[in-house]
């Protein structure tokens, strides 16, 4: 069994189809895990002020599109 002519450039344009698909899918996979919002801490002053910076300079390299707000009570 074999393709025609026809048949085979139907097949071509069909492996390219869903290559595409898959590139998509791919792509729509890593956004999907990208962290991204609001996210709202809250302590003492003193933490603040010591333990965040070092943490929040990693989480930031880690999750750019994560806006951070510290609250201090």
């Amino acid at each position: 069994v074999s393709l025609t002519v026809d048949g085979k450039v139907v097949y071509s344009y069909c492996q390219k189809l869903f290559e595409s698909a898959q590139a998509i899918r791919d792509y729509a996979q890593g956004l999907q895990s990208e962290p991204r919002g609001d996210l709202r801490i809250g302590g003492a002053e003193h933490v603040a002020t010591y333990f965040l910076p070092p943490m929040l300079r990693d989480f930031r390299k880690r999750a750019p599109l994560v806006s951070l707000k510290y609250l201090s009570g």
